[in-house]
This record gives C-alpha cells, structure tokens and sequence, in this order.
C-alpha cells in the first residue's frame, strides 16, 4: 500500500481544539495557524507530496522515528494530539498543502490501527486549492505505551 499520495469535497470543516485548550471548541485554518506546537499538543509538517510512513530507509534510528508511525506513537503517549500535514512547521504556520494520502485515508487510518492498534481518525481543511490533513491522534489505552521499532517515544524538539 502506497501512502504518497483524501479528498472529502471543499467542505468547510472545523476541527476540535486539542483537549488541553477549550474542550468543545472548533478551530479553522486560521487558528490553526495561530497554535503552537510545544504548547498544543500539535506537530506540522509541509509533506507537500509524501512523508515516510514507517522509518523507510533510513539506518539511523533517529532518522527512523521521523515518520508518520513515530509521530503516531509520541503524540498518543503524551495523552493524543494533532498531527497536520500542508502546514509550515515555522511560524506563521503557513498553509503549502499536502497530497499525502489523497483519497487514501480510510486505507492509511487501517495500516495505522494494524501496526499500533490504535484508531487516528483524519480531516482535512482547505485554503484555496491548499490541502491541510489533520490527523487526530487519540491518547493511548490506559496502562499502555505506545512503540516504534521498540522504542516509546515521546516528543522533545524535534
């Protein structure tokens, strides 16, 4: 399965604000480029075109966790979090967009779930042409800790 390449329409969609903000509350692209990541449990990535799913070829073991499946497993250890893809990691936070896993979503939330046995649902926001995935990563099951290759992770820098 190739996930280098999810369209939902050009839906207005709000997605929730991490927990830690304001419970209920949704947010647009615009708020989402006001957060910040050390302080809402969010990490951007440009991805304009792809993004290692699983380590690839990379030997060094750091390089390794630098994949979706890395950041899946320190965001849900740290109790779930915000994963967006199309997004600048520098401030402002400016909107490039994504075609990772364009049309592919259901089939990434899948390999997701057989790999970590944990369920990321997926949005996406629009700016103009400008595609931003979201993945909404829930926190790990009690009692649990989350692996990459063996190895719990958790966020520090990057």
């Amino acid at each position: 399965m190739d996930f280098g390449s999810v369209v939902c329409g050009h839906r207005k969609k709000r997605v929730p604000l991490p927990t830690n903000l304001q419970g209920n509350s949704y947010m647009t692209i615009q708020e989402i480029k006001k957060l910040w990541e050390t302080e809402h449990k969010v990490e951007f990535k440009e991805a304009k075109k792809d993004f290692n799913f699983a380590g690839g070829s990379h030997i060094d073991p750091k390089e390794r966790r630098r994949c979706v499946l890395g950041y899946v497993v320190a965001l849900a250890n740290e109790g779930g979090g915000y994963l967006m893809f199309g997004v600048k990691e520098d401030k402002p936070n400016e909107v490039v967009g994504t075609e990772f896993a364009k049309g592919e979503t259901r089939a990434l939330s899948d390999e997701i779930y057989k790999r970590l046995e944990i369920r990321v649902e997926f949005e996406e926001l629009f700016e103009g042409d400008k595609r931003v995935l979201i993945f909404k990563i829930p926190s790990r099951p009690p009692g649990a800790t989350l692996k990459f290759e063996g190895v719990p992770l958790m966020r520090i820098g990057d």
